[in-house]
């Protein structure tokens, strides 16, 4: 395995982890709302991508499928991501009052 590929496995492995730890403090702080809920699926999405990554030290060469599913997988997350911040600002924004004349 090239050296270059084993630093991007490193900084892969690394940025999934603090994105794991990151993924569980933000459900911790939005626990009770609906996009604290789906932050469940995310936490999951970042630990398997994790494992993942480690795993492509051991294995060395990846047959071109698991590459394959590896670019849906990431822009399915990609996908829900958008669809689940749309979600939040749908719930955070406050009805619009018209202003009163005093």
């Amino acid at each position: 395995m090239v050296d270059m590929e084993m630093l991007g496995i490193v900084i892969a492995v690394s940025t999934g982890g603090a994105g794991f730890v990151l993924a569980v403090l933000t459900w911790l702080s939005f626990r009770g709302a609906p996009f604290g809920d789906a932050l469940v699926v995310l936490i999951l999405f970042m630990g398997a991508f994790t494992v993942y990554h480690a795993s492509l030290a051991v294995w060395g060469e990846v047959p071109t499928y698991v590459l394959a599913v590896e670019s849906l997988t990431f822009a399915l997350v990609a996908v829900f991501m958008g669809l689940m911040v749309r979600i939040h600002y749908r719930y955070l924004r406050v009805p619009k009052t018209e202003a009163t004349a005093e």
